[in-house]
């Protein structure tokens, strides 16, 4: 396992390297092929292209799996940044660019050994975990916050490569309750305010019901865990879902 986790983090690291590598050589192989088959540079423009967008698309893909998988298997360490540096380099679209930092850290290994390396912000080794059920809909990135400088933090390391290493960031089930209801709320109020203005309007009857049931029922905010009180909610949204 520590060797698939390795390699989804080397990819991410130096997989746009790899991609322009493979371009190169299958362009050079395929190149000649094309032309004397009278293909045309087209085929081959649309080919680099294509190769270009896997390897950008694959780096992403196996950074995420492979820091995950670095948290879920990795030995536990702790990590200090000792500083941080502006690059030249720059990231983002036309009007928006945003410098790139470099962050240098110091991580101690289980058995005490110092380590020194680095990393660029918009790679960040965050990792975010919960133990309760997060739905899609919710974003927990707002968590994904740098660790101050010269503050220690734990991380997790890959045992014969402590260089590739994750920050785990703990979310508890009240911050994810948080995110996940806050939204519903909002909805909620919304849909009650319609209902108010026109009480015989069944559509935001059954609109009301329907994110009581969510809110309330489905997901637990408020934490009305007393039967009497989930009663009185089963029971308004029955009537609010009753035929007109």
């Amino acid at each position: 396992m520590e060797f698939l986790t390795y390699l989804l983090a080397f990819l991410n690291h130096n997989g746009l390297w790899l991609g322009c590598v493979l371009i190169i050589l299958a362009s050079g192989l395929l190149a000649p092929i094309l032309l004397i088959y009278g293909l045309g540079a087209g085929l081959i423009e649309f080919f680099v292209g294509f190769t270009l967008g896997m390897a950008i698309l694959f780096m992403g893909v196996s950074g995420r799996l492979g820091n995950r998988l670095i948290n879920k298997y990795g030995e536990t360490g702790t990590g200090k940044i000792i500083s941080v540096n502006p690059t030249n380099m720059y990231m983002g679209s036309p009007g928006f660019y945003t410098r790139i930092y470099k962050y240098k850290v110091l991580l101690r290994t289980a058995t005490g050994k110092t380590i020194e390396t680095s990393f660029r912000d918009y790679k960040a080794p965050l990792v975010v975990t919960t133990k309760k059920y997060v739905p899609p809909s919710v974003n927990l990135s707002v968590y994904k916050k740098m660790p101050e400088v010269n503050v220690e933090f734990p991380v997790k390391y890959l045992k014969r490569h402590p260089r590739m290493f994750v920050i785990p960031i703990e979310v508890s089930d009240r911050q994810v309750q948080d995110l996940t209801c806050a939204p519903i709320k909002n909805k909620l109020m919304e849909a009650k305010a319609k209902l108010d203005f026109d009480p015989t309007n069944y559509t935001y009857r059954r609109d009301v019901a329907d994110l009581m049931e969510e809110y309330f029922l489905r997901y637990g905010c408020d934490n009305l865990s007393d039967s009497t009180n989930l009663n009185i909610i089963r029971t308004e949204i029955a009537r609010l879902r009753a035929s007109q």
